[in-house]
């Protein structure tokens, strides 16, 4: 015969069956305890690492700088963007806004769907330097606790031109018709 072996018999497969469980089992228990091991050890370090973040906001006084001074102060400068044909209204929380792009903005009219209008601002954005989310036809920003005023004119000045950008590829699309 070729040299082919046969086959395992029933007996063999259970012998092997019953190894390769115990085998995969004392496997599988010394990797779970490693890994929860290294969970902990992970969970600690970022325990750490974000008590002394809270820490460094406390110190800095940052939240109530972006409630007394920034956060107003991007409230004002996000609603120039109100008078932009394809912002349809501009809302600001804290140190977070949205804006949402209409395709007619006297009647409140929303981009379809399938334009996926968000999606070709954040692209404007995101080659401009700006982080924007697009949400549907929302755009969201979040930036940091420490911007400075200066910053926050510099975003809005950017935003707009990516607005300015989008409205281009709407007109050239045809969109807006």
């Amino acid at each position: 015969m070729g040299g082919r072996k046969p086959p395992p018999s029933r007996d063999e497969w259970r012998v092997f069956g019953w190894w390769a469980v115990v085998g995969i089992g004392s496997i599988w228990a010394t990797w779970t305890l490693l890994s929860y091991g290294w969970v902990i050890a992970v969970i600690t370090t970022v325990g750490a690492v974000g008590l002394a973040n809270l820490r460094l906001i406390r110190q800095l006084g940052l939240v109530a700088r972006v409630h007394d001074d920034v956060g107003p102060y991007l409230a004002e400068a996000y609603a120039t963007l109100r008078d932009h044909p394809l912002v349809g209204d501009a809302e600001t929380c804290g140190l977070m806004g949205a804006l949402l792009l209409v395709k007619d903005k006297a009647r409140s009219t929303p981009f379809p769907e399938a334009l996926e209008i968000g999606m070709v601002c954040r692209g404007h954005c995101f080659r401009e330097g700006v982080i924007m989310r697009a949400v549907g036809d929302r755009m969201i920003i979040a930036p940091p606790l420490v911007i400075t005023r200066a910053q926050i004119d510099e975003m809005v000045a950017l935003i707009r031109r990516c607005l300015d950008l989008t409205l281009a590829d709407a007109q050239r699309e045809g969109w807006l018709l």
